[in-house]
């Protein structure tokens, strides 16, 4: 092979040796393989200064190191590219070990903070914490609140009714009532809860809204008992 050839290909053996990652073989190529600065197409223009009997063999020793060169590179790019996707996987795989991100908790609404709150007064104080149904019949609802037939809070305008019998309870304390069916005194109670009526909506009315209300059955009591 020609001299100059040799040490090309030797030069290029060694260069290509000292490749690590793709831009170092972009280098590379651009090193051997450039059509107007590449050191394969400096020797590719030598063929002018040789004789028709030399120029046929050093074409083909030209050609056999610009394969080599070309497949070397070729297979280097390959490996760098495997190796490029093999770490975008990485990257990207989903560890299903690993634990979940936990949501954000939210925060209780402001009308549930200050039924808490007061809550939390009355059963310092002594009171306990009672429910009822929100659909009520005529009886707790209106009678036993000494509100007889014919008032005008039982009036259809003012009051929900689910059935001739049956509304929708217009205040809590109906559970009063039902507290006193169950206990007997001492009483000490608040009942905090929704209750309904036909109000038109404004800043200030709703059809639905939230009502306390408290009861204390003992003897000797006055609103001193509330300090």
């Amino acid at each position: 092979m020609d001299e100059k050839l040799t040490r090309l290909r030797e030069q290029f053996l060694d260069d290509l040796r000292a490749v690590s990652n793709a831009d170092d073989l972009s280098g590379l190529r651009d090193k051997y393989l450039g059509r107007k600065s590449g050191l394969i197409a400096a020797q590719k223009k030598r063929v002018g200064s040789l004789s028709s009997e030399e120029r046929s063999e050093f074409g083909r020793q030209v050609n056999e190191i610009s394969s080599e060169v070309e497949a070397e590179i070729g297979r280097l790019s390959g490996k760098f590219t495997a190796q490029a996707e093999a770490s975008a996987l990485d990257r990207e795989r989903i560890d299903i070990t690993l634990p979940g991100t936990r949501p954000r908790q939210g925060h209780l609404h402001p009308i549930t903070l200050v039924r808490q709150r007061i809550e939390d007064v009355f059963v310092s104080m002594g009171y306990s914490v009672e429910d009822g149904p929100e659909i009520e019949t005529s009886f707790y609802n209106f009678y036993a609140l000494n509100i007889p037939p014919g008032h005008p809070a039982r009036d259809s305008a003012d009051t929900f009714y689910v059935s001739e019998d049956l509304a929708l309870r217009s205040q809590t304390s109906t559970v009063q009532i039902h507290t006193m069916e169950r206990q007997r005194p001492p009483i000490r109670v608040i009942a905090p809860g929704r209750v309904f009526r036909r109000d038109t909506p404004d800043p200030t009315h709703n059809p639905m809204f939230f009502q306390v209300e408290g009861l204390n059955v003992d003897r000797h009591i006055t609103l001193a008992d509330l300090k």
